[in-house]
């Protein structure tokens, strides 16, 4: 059976991840295969975000409302989306720029399909 994650993150408690709640809702629609963190984006080994690593196997699908919900570390996204490129094929579903900020595009909507996870 091949599944829809979803993967959110903000900073703080005091943060709401409502919006990319919102965002990634409509196409994953158990909310079981929504997987979050609370936590800086300084470090990927977040609990959250490696159970969702963890859970995908082949032919599931991975949304995120911005790849800098991934992390602030460039160089650690780099590596994970090397991974994703080597394991998974990148589409955009639905891409909505607003602003481009130092070669990162944010408020984008990302879907990483696994072929090997």
């Amino acid at each position: 059976m091949v599944i829809n994650f979803g993967y959110v993150r903000v900073n703080t408690n005091e943060q709401n991840s409502d919006r990319q709640l919102e965002g990634i809702t409509p196409y994953v629609t158990n909310e079981k295969y929504i997987y979050s963190d609370k936590a800086s984006g300084k470090d990927m080994e977040r609990d959250g975000f490696q159970v969702t690593l963890k859970a995908m196997k082949n032919g599931d699908t991975l949304y995120i409302k911005s790849i800098d919900r991934l992390g602030r570390n460039k160089a650690k996204i780099r590596k994970y989306l090397e991974q994703f490129r080597n394991e998974v094929e990148i589409k955009k579903k639905k891409a909505q720029l607003l602003q481009q900020i130092d070669g990162w595009f944010v408020n984008q909507y990302y879907v990483f399909e696994s072929n090997t996870i």
